[in-house]
């Protein structure tokens, strides 16, 4: 597993916000991505593996110019799939629920990384592709 970057710990960032939004009760493996570039307008910041019961952060983000709250909302938002799970409604599967989006606001940088991700999302597209 790569959990050092450069700049971020990932297992670091895992257990604070294990422990303080979850009780420490998540167990699951955290790793930086591969660097693909895919050429499509947008890049995925994390992603959450049921199978694999792991959540890959995508290595671009670990820059020194990207604040730590940042890398945290993103994890604690792949955090969130491990906890809610996958829900089927009217024969869809929903990731994104109502329950999820409750949960997710929670995050107490919430609104500090959503503002933050629309105000550098050019920046951070411009340097991922």
């Amino acid at each position: 597993m790569n959990i050092n970057g450069r700049f971020f710990n990932l297992k670091e960032i895992f257990d604070r916000l294990n422990h303080e939004y979850f009780g420490g009760t998540i167990s699951i493996k955290i790793t930086w991505g591969r660097n693909v570039r895919n050429g499509r307008r947008y890049i995925r910041f994390g992603s959450y593996t049921e199978k694999d019961n792991i959540i890959r952060i995508h290595p671009s983000l670990d820059r020194q110019d990207i604040p730590s709250y940042f890398i945290e909302s993103i994890v604690y938002h792949e955090m969130l799939h491990k906890v809610v799970g996958v829900r089927i409604v009217n024969g869809r599967r929903r990731i994104h629920t109502p329950e999820f989006k409750n949960m997710e606001r929670r995050f107490k940088y919430y609104k500090e990384a959503r503002e933050w991700e629309k105000s550098n999302i050019r920046r951070l597209l411009k340097h991922y592709g």
